[in-house]
């Protein structure tokens, strides 16, 4: 005990210091009461500077004394993380025994947990904060010790709620509709997690903060694209309005059977009219009625489908090219993630993830395993160990395979695949190539070298201008050795 007095004596703070700044403990000050005793505010001049601290007066009838005294101080000198609470001070004097901390202005979370003023977003950034707060607790590099603290809250969702799937039952309706369901999905699983009843099957708090910094990540990547592209909003009311509440006939995606289609009248934002966004009301002004595509996730039950939504969100958003499919508008309230698209009328070609719309021109569409890449690194690539299960691997660039690397160059090998699938009028796994190897883009290169693609090449295709066809059939040769796909776009017949 004495050794532990001699290295906090630095903390010490006169009594008379503490009576003085919470008015000789009046009540008036009291902030909270708890397990220790009362805590009282007051304003302390603190190496000169005045700060607001909150001072916990031991009330032994409480059943706590000096040891839980001498130990909460002893902790609280000795960790330092951004989520847990600095030590100001102490006062052992009198037979008084108080712990002077900085005051948290917001107070105690249960003062808060009913509150509608307190967003998902809020509520994910405290879960986030307290378990990394115990995560530090109990492992951290700087210490040869771990601290259990036991009076902790981190499964605010009922358990049976959890099991049976009725969360929403006890979730308010207003935060319910703030909530990304891959959001929920990831909170709800860790804290459900941390209340197991036999400890063998509980998360450890370093999983846990993973997981709860990953629900954030998924909220805040949410409400970044809604502050972003907030002009391309449509609410799901009109969207129920101009479906008849879902009722229009619709069919599922090619890519993916948990996404399905429809077509609708609906208003949205008219993209050809302005590069730029005002005003909520210039913004109603540049709507349109039209005749739309409607893709809306069905089941959110698999956490990569609502990856693939965002990312579709997310690329469409921010491209406007007369070749990539226009995003006109989104929807994401409570359960329900919608995308808005320019209807085309011609069919999905699903295996190069391409739209032949009018005039017999092309727009790419599906940007679920898209990327962002810097545009200032040629060189740059991506380690993407795991592509979707919607894309055939007869696309996939063979490099790709070998060391799990993306790179511009890739998409050039794609596109070479799909020169060839129109070339030859097959899919590249069309069973007619299985005697080859099973890969038409092998075949079709192998004989190009030899000389004799032109057996390959669908017979009804009537080309009399054979520079063209040869100019076209070098380029599909060429985007197996990964070119830039600048110079394939610059060779084009």
């Amino acid at each position: 005990m004495a050794s532990t007095v001699a290295k906090i004596a630095h903390l010490r703070i006169p009594l008379e210091d503490v009576e003085k700044v919470t008015n000789n403990f009046h009540r008036d000050n009291i902030i909270s009461r708890g397990d220790f005793g009362p805590a009282y505010k007051g304003q302390l001049l603190h190496y000169g500077k005045s700060i607001t601290i909150a001072a916990r007066k031991l009330d032994r009838k409480y059943g706590l004394g000096d040891v839980e005294f001498w130990t909460e101080i002893s902790l609280l000198s000795d960790l330092k993380h951004p989520n847990i609470g600095s030590i100001i001070g102490y006062c052992d004097e009198k037979n008084e025994k108080i712990i002077i901390t900085t005051f948290e202005v917001k107070g105690s979370l249960t003062g808060y947990l009913n509150s509608p003023n307190l967003t998902w977003i809020q509520r994910l950034k405290i879960s986030v904060g307290v378990a990394r707060a115990l995560s530090y607790l109990h492992h951290d590099k700087g210490r040869d010790y771990g601290v259990i603290h036991p009076d902790r809250y981190l499964a605010p969702l009922a358990k049976h709620h959890y099991e049976n799937k009725t969360l929403k039952d006890v979730i308010n309706p207003n935060l319910w509709n703030q909530m990304l369901g891959r959001s929920l999905m990831k909170y709800s699983k860790s804290a459900y997690s941390c209340i197991m009843d036999e400890r063998a099957f509980r998360a450890n708090m370093d999983d846990v903060v993973a997981d709860l910094e990953k629900a954030l990540e998924f909220q805040s990547r949410l409400e970044k694209l809604e502050e972003m592209y907030q002009h391309l909003k449509i609410r799901l009311e009109d969207v129920k309005s101009a479906t008849n509440n879902f009722s229009n006939p619709y069919s599922p995606c090619d890519d993916n059977p948990r996404f399905i289609r429809c077509v609708a009248e609906l208003d949205h934002y008219d993209r050809e009219k302005h590069s730029s966004v005002g005003t909520e009301s210039e913004v109603k002004l540049l709507r349109r009625h039209n005749t739309v595509a409607i893709k809306r996730l069905i089941s959110q039950d698999h956490e990569l489908d609502q990856q693939v939504f965002f990312n579709n969100m997310e690329m469409l958003a921010s491209f406007q090219h007369p070749n990539i499919i226009s995003l006109l508008g989104f929807c994401v309230e409570g359960s329900e993630l919608i995308l808005v698209f320019e209807k085309n009328p011609n069919k999905h070609v699903a295996l190069c993830k391409t739209t032949i719309v009018e005039n017999w021109n092309a727009k790419i569409e599906n940007f679920e395993d898209a990327e962002f890449i810097p545009l200032n690194q040629e060189d740059e690539a991506l380690y993407l160990p795991y592509i979707s299960r919607n894309v055939s691997p007869f696309h996939l660039d063979p490099e790709y395979t070998k060391t799990g690397l993306l790179k511009r160059e890739s998409d050039v090998y794609s596109f070479g695949v799909v020169s060839f699938e129109l070339l030859c009028g097959k899919k590249a796994a069309d069973p007619i190539y299985l005697d080859y190897g099973g890969h038409q883009t092998h075949v079709a290169r192998s004989r190009f070298a030899a000389g004799t693609l032109e057996s390959m090449i669908d017979p009804v295709i009537i080309y009399p201008n054979k520079d063209s066809l040869d100019t076209y059939t070098e380029i599909a040769y060429k985007c197996g050795r990964n070119p830039s796909s600048t110079s394939i776009y610059e060779s084009c017949p």
